[in-house]
């Protein structure tokens, strides 16, 4: 006895249709938003006034549904605060109906008398118009195509209908060319007529209803135009059918969801919409609560507590902010009492076909090893990856197919690279990353026995020369230090450049007292991490009172305590004001995808268990961070 929200909506409309047409004013029932769930009807209303006239319709309306033996079926009159008075309404339909009809008679008039006045005037209107609508998408597409429809039919004639995606009215000599683009969902077409320059009203018909935004019915003849270069639907007959209708989105779901992240125009360059407007789309979804999470800030959250307390629906308080782990901001990154003076170390660089260390392939292995300030040897090979370098790769390291065909296999160069290591010191410029790719495969190869002693020039250089530097890559770091960068991107040259600069950052550090390789991350100022930490999303809610209370304190701390070019949370902070509050994951910008597509398993489960749930977003919102020019693989790897 549960009727679908979809069914219960048509058996209202069918029975309002039909009572409509004995006694119009009920038809007055479809100016008012209405929602449908759980065997009830819900008409919003402005006002009181309106409340006890909508009440008494919907007597007849509830006496129908008897008569269909759904006389379970509950009807409910809401006041609420989003709707227009309908007498306000009535008056806009009245005019804009008056209005169509005076189109409409001007159009079809066949008087001459009116032919002289400055009235909107249409051409006179054929009776093919009237004919079948023919799909677009069952439209030829081809000259060979449209020579095979007309031996088959014996015409080239069409009726179609479509909405005008885009238009224009061009000046040819003493004429005019209407033409524009129609798509009915299927599929799309170019629609195109002359336009009498001296004829002011047929211009403005075309000018006023033909235009993007506006559905069109045409008939016309199909031609190839050279102009256009494509087939084109000339125009004999077009009626215009209005403004293209805007089709409301609703939530057909038995068990309605909760939305967990959801951004107002209090979110910068993010959303558009007022949390009123938020309040009353799940209002008429049937949706029990709702969550506003705007990026930094907690704006919108008296208003969503005044909006949401008129009405059964629970405001849930929430923030999207910038979560800063501090303690993983790193230079060093491993544990190791190893002596700088001393040590041996390899600078490396690896080139890939991409930034996942579970999905891509190393193509290019290249490092410098040196010792006491010298340069000792050398490592360089391709790697011939299992599947083709994709074209982006090859454009920004200039490797290609060929270069890596008669390259040995990973499994082969992974293990010649680890006996060229021989116990030394690893160095790379954003280290994290190429250690990523370089233990997935040892341990590919059963050669992983733990993290290997390593240091980040890149972090390195954030801390110790950022007051002197605006960006930190290698180019600007060979700029600064005066080395040569002979060909960027390329794993080689890359190795060679990073020593150099390596080479003068290790002196500095032995001036400035570093001599051990257990003392390298001491040169972080613990007040200072959340700065050069990278931040990532994180999303968070109130569930109480409590939650609130640490809510605002959280955003107070990051706005004012912990501010670098953005409001930044620190993960210690949070975790101090953590109780009334749940901790989700967040969007593909949050640590837990990025880890996900980055990193191990081991590092992600690690990272996981520091929230309470994990946002999970359809496939589509993450596909704008893949290069890959292979979509169905992009969506593959995201699932």
């Amino acid at each position: 006895r549960n009727l679908s929200e979809p069914l219960l909506e048509e058996y209202y409309r069918t029975v309002l249709a039909e009572v409509g047409k004995e006694m119009p004013r009920y038809s007055a029932l479809n100016a008012f938003t209405t929602s449908f769930s759980g065997n009830k009807v819900t008409v919003f209303v402005a006002d009181d006034k309106e409340k006890d006239i909508v009440s008494d319709l919907l007597k007849k309306i509830a006496s129908k549904f008897s008569e269909m033996e759904l006389d379970y079926v509950v009807f409910e009159v809401k006041v609420s605060p989003f709707e227009t008075p309908i007498e306000k309404v009535i008056e806009e339909t009245i005019k804009e109906s008056a209005e169509k009809a005076l189109v409409e008679n001007e159009a079809l008039s066949r008087s001459a008398k009116e032919e002289k006045q400055k009235v909107f005037k249409r051409k006179r209107m054929t009776a093919e118009i009237n004919g079948e609508v023919t799909p677009l998408n069952q439209v030829p597409a081809s000259e060979p195509e449209l020579i095979d429809y007309q031996q088959k039919f014996v015409k080239k004639d069409f009726v179609v209908m479509g909405d005008v995606v885009s238009a224009e009215i061009k000046n040819v000599r003493e004429y005019k060319i209407y033409e524009a683009t129609i798509f009915d969902g299927t599929d799309s077409i170019i629609i195109k007529t002359f336009i009498n320059g001296f004829n002011q009203l047929d211009e403005e018909f075309y000018q006023k209803y033909c235009m993007a935004g506006n559905r069109v019915r045409v008939f016309g003849y199909l031609e190839y135009d050279k102009f256009s270069k494509d087939l084109v639907l000339k125009i004999k007959d077009i009626l215009s059918l209005g403004p293209t209708p805007v089709k409301k989105k609703s939530d057909n779901a038995l068990k309605k969801r909760v939305e967990l992240h959801a951004h107002t125009k209090m979110s910068a360059l993010d959303a558009v919409m007022d949390v009123s407007e938020y309040v009353q789309t799940a209002l008429e979804y049937g949706h029990k609560a709702i969550a506003v999470t705007d990026h930094y800030n907690l704006q919108s959250l008296p208003d969503l507590n005044s909006l949401t307390a008129k009405y059964d629906l629970k405001p849930i308080f929430g923030v999207e902010g910038a979560l800063v782990d501090e303690d993983d901001f790193r230079i060093a990154l491993s544990e190791g009492d190893i002596d700088l003076t001393d040590a041996t170390y390899v600078v490396y660089d690896l080139e890939t076909t991409g930034f996942s260390s579970n999905y891509d392939e190393i193509i290019e292995i290249a490092a410098v090893k040196m010792k006491n300030g010298v340069f000792i040897d050398e490592f360089s090979t391709y790697v011939k990856p299992k599947r083709e370098i994709p074209r982006y790769i090859t454009e920004l390291t200039g490797i290609t197919n060929d270069d890596v065909r008669g390259a040995p296999p990973i499994e082969t160069a992974i293990v010649d690279f680890y006996n060229f290591l021989n116990g030394s010191i690893l160095v790379a410029h954003n280290a994290s990353f190429d250690n990523s790719h370089l233990y997935r495969n040892l341990k590919d190869v059963g050669l992983y026995t733990g993290p290997i002693p390593s240091i980040d020039t890149m972090q390195l250089a954030r801390v110790r020369y950022g007051d002197k530097l605006k960006t930190f890559n290698l180019k600007a770091l060979t700029k600064f230090f005066d080395v040569e960068l002979a060909q960027h991107h390329r794993a080689i040259y890359d190795a060679k450049a990073t020593a150099e600069v390596f080479q003068k950052m290790l002196s500095e550090l032995l001036e400035a007292g570093i001599a051990n390789y257990s003392e390298i991350n001491s040169v972080i100022k613990d007040e200072e991490a959340y700065i050069h930490a990278h931040p990532t999303h994180v999303v968070i809610l109130a569930k109480n009172r409590t939650g609130i209370k640490n809510l605002n304190k959280i955003i107070s701390d990051s706005h004012t305590v912990h501010f670098h070019k953005e409001p930044r949370i620190l993960k210690k902070v949070l975790e101090e004001h953590r109780e009334g509050l749940l901790i989700g994951s967040a969007c593909a910008n949050g640590a837990v995808f990025d880890i996900a597509y980055r990193d191990s398993y081991e590092k992600l489960l690690k990272v996981a268990r520091f929230y309470d749930y994990l946002e999970i977003q359809p496939v589509g919102h993450y596909l704008h961070l893949f290069e890959d020019e292979d979509v169905a693989l992009s969506e593959e790897r995201i699932k």
